[in-house]
Formats: structure tokens, C-alpha cells, sequence
């Protein structure tokens, strides 16, 4: 079951919101609703929805049906025919005028300002990176995982636009978004790194879902639900609605590991109230002893943790930003561990 909180009278959902983005514990997910309307080189971004529209419009016209032909396809389905059906220079054109060059809001400017370890966007559009300090990290890369610590970075799980237009036409069999069908069941293994990562922070961070309808996200899908099932820790996963969800909307979005449905009246004010609460927190210094504290242990599945990445990777050791220590699936647990741990704390309780 889904629980509602009303962001804007519940004072407690607001300050453990903040907490969780002063000790970098809770990571944006920002979907097509968050950039739906700014302007663009030579128009508005579309929602998914607006795409689909869009899409039905093109397709019963090539292919001389009604529109009401394409009523109960899905969005995947529909891009595998666009793609087909529609030139280059069309294609151009449409991702072109709509998905560069975007302008946002001051106050969606601010609240990507706040210091998230990273973000994930399903969004192919540049409204982040071009508002912000964050830099891009396509999919089907294999990111070097010190480049994430040292600098602001959004994955863009679906690809990029820029990326899409600069090799448009170049090769048919190049792939830079990730739409149609064979796109997504492709990436789950051309784009297995970024999605690795999106597991293990399912299982070991919050969650903060904005803009996302996750109506048709096969991807996404296939990854929570596996993690679904390794998932121990106490975590939050927020999906953020200008209204309450019926159960129908529930039980669409639930396999996604939605916990907490973070209510809210007007979205501009959501994002100025929001960086306003997490400005008005106390800095916190660091302390020397803060040197010193055990990292937090997280335990990788046997997909995320091979022998290349024991010999190769440098996440074995606690980083000093995240303070994690990586444990792959074949190191061992030995039981002497914890009768002696046990021994030990008998003896700390007597020390006189």
C-alpha cells in the first residue's frame, strides 16, 4: 500500500525531506513532467503524452488510418513506428524544435542547484545540463565511478537529444535514445552499468520520483523489480502527484517500488518551498572524528560484483564523499565473527 503525505501541511514530511538532501541520502528521478511546457529552440517540450499525441497525429496519416486506430498502443510500440515511418529530416526537425535548447524556471533552476549526490533523468531533453552545473553521462557508457564523485552528474538513462542529432542518419544500426521496443530490451544489457547503479541505489538510497508518469518504462521496471526482492535496508521511495492516486494509478505504479506518495498543490511552489527548507537548515561542519566513523557496508548482487570488478574497481575502499564500502557477493561472512563480536560487547558492558 501506497501511503499519501500532504507536502504542503505536513511540517514533518518537509524537514525529513531536507534531511535526507543535507546527508545526501535522497536521489532525483526527474521525468518528462519536470521540463513539460519550457521553451525550446523553436517551441514547448513535450510530455510523453504530448510525444504519443504527436506520434498517432504522424502515424494515421502515413499510413492513412484514424487516429482512433492507435488508441490502445503503447508509447514503445508508437516510436518503433515513427521510427520507421518518418525521414531523417523529419526526425531531425521534431527532436530538433522541442528538445533543445530548453529554458526552465528559476525555481527548477534552484532546486537542481542543491547539492544531490547525482541525478537520473528519463529525459532526452538538455533542460538539466543546460540549467545547472551537472554534466551528462549518455547510456551504453562505461563511466569511470571517480568522475561521478568529483563532479555534478545527471545519467540520462533513455540517452540524450544532442547526442541523437549529431549522428542522426550517420548508421541506421546506431542507437543514442532508448524509445522503441528493441531499444529498451537492448538496453538492459548495452546499458546494464547505469541501470546496476540504479539497482543498488534502489536497495541502499531514497528515491525522490518527479515528473514521472511511469506509465510504459520496461527498463526501470525490470530493474526494481529484481531489486525488489534484495531489498532490506529501511528506505523511501517518494513519488511526488499534484493529487491524491486513485488504486488504479496505485497498482500501475506499485511494482515500481513506490512507497510514499508526496502530495502537493502547485508544482513551482513545491520546488521554491522545498530549496527553501534545506536552506534553512543548519550547515553541518565536518569533524575530525567524522574521519573515523565505520562506512556504511553495501552488499552487491552477483550481477554487480564479478571478478573483473575485484580487480579493476576502486569502490572496494570507502570513499570520502559517499563514506561506503562496496562488498561483493563472494566475500564470505564467517560465523566466528559474530560470537566473537558477541564476547566482546559482554565485556565492554562490565568494564570494571
Amino acid at each position: 500500500m501506497i501511503k499519501h503525505r500532504f507536502y504542503d501541511e505536513d511540517g514533518s514530511l518537509r524537514s525529513e525531506l531536507a534531511m535526507l538532501v543535507q546527508e545526501k541520502k535522497l536521489i532525483p528521478v526527474i521525468g518528462s513532467g519536470f521540463t513539460r511546457k519550457c521553451r525550446s529552440k523553436n517551441g514547448v517540450v513535450p510530455s510523453g503524452g504530448d510525444m504519443l499525441n504527436y506520434m498517432v497525429e504522424v502515424l494515421s496519416k502515413k499510413y492513412n488510418k484514424n487516429i482512433s486506430c492507435f488508441e490502445n498502443s503503447s508509447f514503445a510500440s508508437l516510436c518503433t513506428k515513427f521510427d520507421k515511418q518518418t525521414t531523417v529530416e523529419e526526425k531531425f526537425d521534431y527532436f530538433s524544435d522541442n528538445f533543445t535548447l530548453v529554458e526552465l524556471e528559476k525555481e527548477k533552476k534552484d532546486f537542481l542547484s542543491l547539492l544531490w549526490p547525482y541525478i537520473y533523468t528519463i529525459n532526452i531533453d538538455d533542460g538539466i545540463e543546460r540549467n545547472s552545473t551537472y554534466t551528462m553521462i549518455p547510456p551504453r557508457k562505461d563511466y569511470y565511478e571517480k568522475y561521478i564523485e568529483e563532479f555534478n552528474t545527471v545519467f540520462k538513462i533513455h540517452g540524450d537529444v544532442h547526442e541523437y542529432l549529431k549522428f542522426l542518419g550517420s548508421d541506421v544500426d546506431r542507437v543514442d535514445i532508448i524509445f522503441n521496443k528493441k531499444q529498451y530490451i537492448d538496453s538492459l544489457k548495452s546499458n546494464k552499468k547505469m541501470l546496476s547503479q540504479f539497482e543498488d541505489d534502489f536497495g541502499t538510497n531514497n528515491l525522490l520520483y518527479i515528473g514521472c508518469s511511469l506509465d510504459d518504462e520496461p527498463d526501470l521496471l525490470s530493474v526494481v523489480s529484481g531489486a525488489l526482492k534484495n531489498v532490506n535496508a529501511h528506505r523511501e521511495v517518494y513519488y511526488v502527484s499534484h493529487k491524491e492516486l486513485d488504486q488504479e494509478m496505485q497498482d500501475s505504479i506499485l511494482d515500481y517500488g513506490i512507497t510514499t506518495c508526496v502530495v502537493v498543490k502547485d508544482y513551482r511552489q513545491f520546488y521554491s518551498s522545498f530549496v527553501s527548507t534545506v536552506s534553512k537548515l543548519p550547515v553541518v561542519k565536518t569533524s575530525l572524528i567524522d574521519f573515523y566513523r565505520e562506512p556504511e557496508i553495501v552488499c552487491l548482487d552477483e550481477k554487480t560484483s564479478t571478478l573483473n570488478f575485484m580487480l579493476c574497481s576502486d569502490n572496494l575502499v570507502p570513499s570520502k564523499y559517499k563514506r561506503k564500502i562496496m562488498r561483493p557477493h563472494f566475500f564470505i561472512k564467517r560465523d566466528v565473527i559474530d560470537s566473537t563480536n558477541t564476547h566482546k560487547n559482554s565485556k565492554v558492558q562490565n568494564p570494571i
